[in-house]
């Protein structure tokens, strides 16, 4: 059985199918020049090269068989690759009249050589976001997810049309395809390229909150780790203070039919104290207008319930017979209900008689004087001016945004192309100007460009008539 080499340091080299095909496609970094048993050029190199041809005389059955039944996908597992990662994100552009979307990216090598045969989906994903140190930013998941483009020299389709690796199927695949390229390459392929979408990785963001461990002694005692832990420190004397009287109020007014604070009156009414009462409360108490314990000062009544001593407002009589069989309660009940029915009257008459009175004289009025005529109407609204030269095109591209219902964004946009063109809306309207050509200008539809160029003659003739107009006055 032939001796087969796997070591660089052995001096004995394998048959010369093992040195010629097999080592320099499998296991590249130890190919080596393969010296041809009994030629003159061995011969020449002297006994030491000879031998190298031969296997070694203590090599056993056993030990041979060993050698040859390595696998050679392992080696290919066993091959770390230099890994170049690319981040992509939108950022918003402002720009003088509103801001638009634009790809941003930026690439970065892995630390350290990654064997990317021998690792999981998920485990690939954390090596290569180590990077840009997102390692523990971004959780990959179990079996999806997050989507990443996977490249390298060679590939089908270049980096801009790698496919999307999603999940485990897709990751499986691309291990079948880079062992494939290492093949056929005799492992001169050791750089790979992945490129991440973050605005799409928002649903694989490690949202977990590291909290310091405590000891059972130390849950009586206020935590001082994290950036938005209340501290007392972090409140000025007064807010202590009226936080100190608000619970000395809440305290004292405790109402268990309410479940919370109230303030009973001497008729034993009960005036609830939602946050905003037991702020003027507190500070009411703060300032040293009344004490927790006793009544709120009397324009807080006044404004909680209404002034003290007035009229509460009358009931509604209400029973199976209607309101208008309610039984009153006495000769006062029915004086009221004449006061009240005497001050509701009373002014609308006066009323009715004043509306009367000046129709009169209104009349009166109409049949003295003469008739006159038409009042003048408003003076027609003059028109716009005619923009400025400069203003020309943003003013055209405004007009045609409104018409059309473009957004401000790609209005915005189209301008900075035509501007950095120097094309002004007299120039879109020339039809020696294909369609084409503007089209590739401004990145819109075809049917939109269209739109733009007829709108623009509409536009400039508008404009040219202001302008004679305005010369010749």
């Amino acid at each position: 059985m032939p001796y087969n080499r796997w070591t660089l340091e052995n001096p004995i080299q394998g048959s010369a199918f093992h040195e010629l095909v097999v080592l320099p496609t499998v296991a590249p970094h130890l190919a080596r020049p393969y010296i041809v048993p009994g030629t003159a050029a061995t011969n020449a190199e002297g006994p030491e090269v000879a031998a190298q041809a031969l296997p070694p005389a203590d090599t056993t059955p056993a030990a041979a068989d060993a050698l040859a039944d390595v696998n050679p996908d392992d080696l290919l597992n066993s091959r770390e690759f230099f890994i170049l990662v690319t981040f992509e994100w939108t950022e918003r552009v402002k720009s003088v009249r509103s801001s638009r979307p634009k790809k941003t990216s930026e690439s970065k090598n892995t630390p350290d050589a990654i064997k990317v045969l021998s690792l999981t989906r998920a485990q690939f994903v954390t090596a290569a976001l180590t990077a840009h140190g997102h390692q523990s930013a971004y959780i990959p998941g179990a079996t999806s997810g997050p989507g990443m483009q996977i490249s390298w020299s060679g590939f089908a389709g270049g980096k801009a049309r790698a496919p999307v690796i999603q999940d485990d199927a897709d990751w499986h695949m691309m291990q079948v395809q880079l062992r494939q390229q290492v093949r056929s390459t005799k492992g001169k392929l050791n750089t790979i390229c992945v490129t991440f979408d973050l605005d799409t990785m928002e649903g694989f963001k490690n949202r977990r909150q590291l909290m310091p461990s405590h000891n059972d002694a130390d849950l009586q005692t206020e935590l001082i780790q994290g950036t938005r832990v209340p501290s007392m420190d972090s409140f000025s004397t007064d807010q202590v203070a009226l936080g100190q009287a608000i619970d000395d109020i809440k305290a004292a007014w405790g109402c268990q039919k309410h479940g919370g604070a109230c303030f009973i009156t001497k008729d034993a009414s009960h005036i609830e104290l939602n946050r905003f009462r037991l702020g003027a409360f507190g500070a009411a108490v703060v300032a040293g207008q009344c004490l927790a314990t006793g009544p709120p000062p009397t324009e807080l009544l006044q404004a909680w319930i209404g002034p003290v001593g007035a009229a509460a407002p009358a009931k509604v009589p209400r029973g199976r017979s209607g309101p208008g069989h309610a039984s009153s309660d006495g000769p006062s009940g029915s004086s009221d209900t004449a006061n009240l029915l005497l001050s509701t009257i009373v002014p609308m008459v006066t009323m009715m008689a004043q509306n009367v009175t000046s129709n009169m004289q209104m009349s009166s009025r109409r049949r003295r004087s003469p008739p006159s005529s038409l009042p003048p109407s408003t003076p027609p609204r003059g028109s716009s001016p005619p923009p400025a030269i400069a203003d020309e095109l943003d003013k055209f591209l405004h007009s045609f945004g409104l018409a059309k219902g473009l957004s401000i964004d790609m209005v915005s946009d189209v301008s900075e192309k035509l501007k950095a063109a120097h094309y002004t809306p007299d120039a879109i309207s020339e039809i020696s100007l294909p369609i084409e050509r503007l089209q590739e200008l401004t990145g819109l539809p075809e049917g939109q460009v269209y739109s733009l160029r007829k709108f623009s003659r509409e536009w400039c003739g508008k404009v040219d008539a202001k302008r004679i107009k305005r010369k010749h006055h």
